[in-house]
């Protein structure tokens, strides 16, 4: 990107002076128009409790279970839902495949861990909103090892294809996460959570990008 004028916040090559007055109404059109859903307003799926920081892109949903079991749900705002070729669901009938262009798939990890933290369950999953599918379930014991450890964790056995399990096992899955709140309620919350967070980035982006070029409101 190159300059025309001797001051490049007010003379852009392509787009001069406009493209400054247009990053102005964008800001302030994004700032006042946007209304979080209801069911943003009305928080996450009690007893789940959000963690989330201003300008990170990371989210954690956290809650207990039982006597001993610790329980996260941790997913990307960055992530692009529909960069992906199918998305299959999963039911007591069948698995359907849905085509990308119909519906989102939106990944997250949901984190099982018991007592002190020295081993887990670790289930990769996706959602279109509506449903959870279960991709992969990894068994995790980290008591000889720092959670920081990348190149243990990465020689760990993954898991088998979970697609290549018997259907009732998958279906035991499926109750299991249930009965820890990972269900259609919550995959509706995260994927408004999702659309959420991923909006408060961009307005936040066009403000500071609007400050780094000396656009004036």
């Amino acid at each position: 990107m190159g300059w025309q004028g001797v001051d490049p916040a007010t003379d852009f090559r392509s787009g001069g002076l406009l493209s400054l007055h247009n990053l102005v109404w964008l800001a302030k059109h994004e700032r006042s128009t946007y209304v979080p859903s209801e069911i943003i307003a009305a928080g996450p799926p009690a007893p789940f409790e959000l963690i989330e920081s201003d300008g990170d892109c990371e989210i954690t949903l956290v809650r207990t279970y039982g006597d001993d079991e610790e329980i996260s749900i941790t997913f990307n705002a960055a992530e692009d839902p529909y960069d992906e070729d199918d998305f299959s669901v999963t039911t007591e009938d069948s698995s359907v495949e849905i085509e990308d262009d119909e519906e989102a798939a939106l990944h997250f990890i949901v984190n099982v861990s018991k007592g002190d933290g020295g081993e887990m369950l670790e289930f990769s999953c996706a959602t279109d909103g509506e449903t959870v599918e279960v991709r992969n379930v990894r068994y995790e014991s980290l008591s000889d090892a720092e959670e920081d450890d990348a190149d243990l964790l990465a020689a760990t056995y993954p898991g088998p294809n979970y697609d290549e399990l018997d259907e009732t096992v998958q279906e035991e899955f499926h109750r299991y996460l249930e009965a820890r709140g990972v269900d259609h309620v919550l995959a509706n919350y995260v994927a408004e959570l999702h659309v959420h967070k991923e909006q408060t980035l961009y307005v936040d982006w066009i403000s500071k990008v609007q400050g780094f070029v000396g656009a004036k409101e």
